[in-house]
């Protein structure tokens, strides 16, 4: 059943309001029972359960998880007309519960504790499966920028290298030049040498 936003958060709308039977040992299983359309618009069907066999049983306002204590709002009324006002404006009083969760006709509150808890488990699990993409996807962040620190790093490691070996190349080339223009100035003076000897040896 849908309802306006004005009825979210009130107990009259509520699939967690239930009647809850205040007749002790003996009573019947379970003791929350549902409090139909109609029951929720009569007061004076509050607080009596009929069975289809047996004698009527008398209940009180509850709910079902315990977020509002409805029995606290109107069991200090001796007067019925009183008691019923009070509990009319308990379950139309705007809470703005948390916990409210809509009424589907036709089934207790159990049932809709079991759907709200299946719905929560959904909930759980969508923001656990959202909050391990996102883990992904900063890890998958993470590894990208590692690998762009350590491809700069390379860039630079690749850099230095080509430096220091255009250096090298350079120094060899400068080796090479200087022991060729020192072995060209040893074979001159070797020549220079022989010539002069002959000289010597022709004028002797």
């Amino acid at each position: 059943m849908d309802y306006p936003e004005s009825d979210e958060g009130k107990c009259g709308t509520c699939g967690f309001l239930a009647k809850h039977s205040r007749a002790g040992f003996g009573s019947p299983s379970p003791t929350f029972y549902e409090i139909t359309t109609e029951e929720r618009r009569n007061t004076e069907l509050f607080f009596t359960r009929w069975e289809i066999r047996g004698p009527s049983i008398s209940t009180d306002l509850a709910c079902f998880r315990g977020l509002a204590d409805l029995r606290s709002e109107y069991s200090r009324e001796q007067d019925t007309s009183a008691r019923n006002a009070k509990a009319t404006q308990a379950l139309t009083r705007d809470r703005q519960c948390k916990g409210w969760y809509p009424y589907k006709t036709g089934f207790n509150p159990m049932d809709h504790y079991s759907w709200y808890q299946e719905q929560e488990r959904e909930k759980d699990r969508r923001a656990f499966e959202e909050r391990l993409s996102q883990r992904a996807e900063e890890l998958h962040k993470s590894l990208a920028l590692r690998d762009e620190q350590l491809q700069t790093q390379r860039d630079q490691a690749a850099t230095s290298t080509n430096k220091l070996m255009t250096r090298l190349s350079y120094l060899a080339l400068g080796l090479a030049v200087v022991q060729v223009l020192t072995l060209t100035r040893d074979s001159l003076i070797a020549k220079v040498a022989v010539w002069v000897w002959n000289l010597i040896r022709s004028l002797f």
